[in-house]
């Protein structure tokens, strides 16, 4: 640990001379190649780096920030910046193992997840600046009463002007009612648009939490097939013409789950004929959203629908962490206003001095720089996924390289055995995953999220799969 020495290096203060914060970055970084400053080691605080450099503090922590986006050094709660040495980020091009190892031994599991960011990619220093700033302001001035139930308005604004010019929507502060992340946009959904004996349709496989919400609200869940292009959308039709009591249609195009998949441009023109032509509304979770590594973009379902067919729901907890509890719905004002409603009379109001912060990261830009660098680091993670499961898999399973999201899906065509079974046999493998379906078609698959898993892990989660499979066939 460095906080208790004194940090010293030589730097020029010439104006000809680079730029002082880049010096810094530069000199931190031969330090921590040339292991003089090794892995988990924990620099001293800016404040007090910079006394002992001689320069400003915001020099130091812009030199600290271009080394967290090289991924040479994080951010750990409670300990401060810490020396990773890019040991976490494998660039996806180095030769793969012939043989893969269990690095992790055979009796410590590895923790596979559906899709979570990685929290050490999350902005700490700026986040936690702004939600104290506003905490204690709104403390002072003893504003942390009750607020706008549909949500702080400048805060929905900045909302909708985000999803107007990233995805081609047209949003509006009216039109927009934040929520405590996508569990409780459906719930407010479900309970406010539709009766008990309703039906809705559903994807198949699909997300099972929103199936729960729809299923607690009382509504009957009809079960529509995905393919490789995604709902297959003469099944809906067929559905709606035999079940008049379908209201709507639940549906995730972008990176569907858990498949991955993307809705083709063919089956969203069906989808969104077929709505109009029945009178059904649109419900469309767009989570995975922020990451996308194709070059071709597909608009949201709702950008093709008048807005009082649609509900459009998205949440910052899937960009940032599940803890940041914030997100969203877009729909028509008079649906908005029996959404807000109800969400007065459950939670009152959200959690306004986040609401604030989030507004903070949005428009001081630093919410546009974590997700370019957390893009980098993703796309390189998913590489390695897909290049681990192409050398050492190909012959036992399928899957299709996902475009977007942080997740990928595996299906196993040769196995022939139920969910439960399959579970209990990666748990003697010591590999935790929830996310294991059968599709339509009833062959078994599982979500397999990266983002969170380092090259080692994924090694070893790898190699496990491997042993399980070469018992099983």
């Amino acid at each position: 640990m460095l906080r208790n020495w004194t940090f010293h290096f030589e730097i020029q203060n010439d104006r000809n001379q680079t730029p002082l914060y880049e010096q810094i970055a530069g000199e931190l970084e031969r330090l921590i190649e040339t292991g003089v400053l090794q892995q988990d080691t924990v620099l001293p605080g800016s404040r007090k780096m910079a006394e002992q450099l001689g320069v400003n503090r915001k020099t130091v922590m812009r030199a600290l920030e271009l080394l967290v986006e090289k991924d040479l050094l994080k951010v750990e709660e409670r300990r401060g910046m810490v020396v990773c040495g890019g040991q976490e980020v494998c660039d996806g091009d180095g030769p793969l193992p012939d043989k893969l190892e269990d690095r992790q031994g055979s009796e410590l599991p590895i923790v596979i997840d559906g899709g979570t960011p990685d929290t050490e990619l999350l902005p700490f220093l700026e986040f936690s600046r702004a939600y104290r700033y506003y905490f204690n302001l709104y403390s002072r001035r003893h504003m942390l009463g009750y607020r706008d139930a549909q949500g702080f308005e400048p805060f929905r604004m900045a909302v909708a002007e985000m999803l107007n010019h990233a995805r081609g929507m047209q949003a509006s502060a009216k039109r927009v009612c934040l929520t405590r992340g996508s569990q409780m946009a459906l719930f407010l959904i479900s309970h406010t648009q539709f009766r008990p004996g309703d039906a809705i349709a559903v994807e198949n496989p699909g997300y099972h939490w929103a199936m729960k919400i729809f299923e607690e609200a009382g509504l009957r869940l009809v079960q529509i097939a995905v393919d490789k292009e995604g709902m297959v959308v003469d099944d809906l039709l067929r559905a709606v013409q035999k079940d008049p009591g379908i209201r709507a249609v639940y549906v995730t195009p972008r990176y569907q789950y858990p498949t991955t998949v993307t809705m083709s441009s063919k089956r969203r023109k069906q989808l969104v004929d077929v709505v109009q032509q029945h009178s059904i509304c649109v419900i469309e979770d767009d989570f995975g959203s922020d990451f996308r590594f194709g070059q071709h973009y597909y608009r949201p379902l709702c950008c093709q629908m008048s807005m009082n067919r649609f509900f459009y729901v998205g949440t910052f907890s899937k960009m940032f962490a599940p803890a940041v509890r914030m997100g969203y719905i877009v729909a028509g004002e008079e649906q908005i206003a029996a959404l807000t409603e109800l969400r007065r009379l459950i939670d009152m109001q959200g959690d306004v001095v986040m609401e604030h912060a989030l507004l903070e990261l949005i428009e001081n830009g630093e919410m546009k720089r974590y997700l370019k660098r957390s893009l980098a680091v993703y796309q390189n993670r998913m590489d390695l996924m897909c290049r681990l499961i192409e050398t050492h898999l190909k012959d036992r399973v399928e899957f299709v390289r996902p475009n977007g999201g942080l997740a990928v899906w595996v299906m196993f065509p040769h196995l022939d055995m139920e969910v439960d079974e399959f579970r209990k046999l990666l748990n003697n493998k010591k590999i935790e995953i929830r996310h294991v379906h059968k599709n339509a078609q009833g062959k078994l698959g599982i979500r397999i999220g990266y983002a969170s898993l380092s090259p080692a892990q994924m090694e070893t989660f790898i190699a496990r799969m491997s042993s399980l499979l070469a018992e099983c066939l």
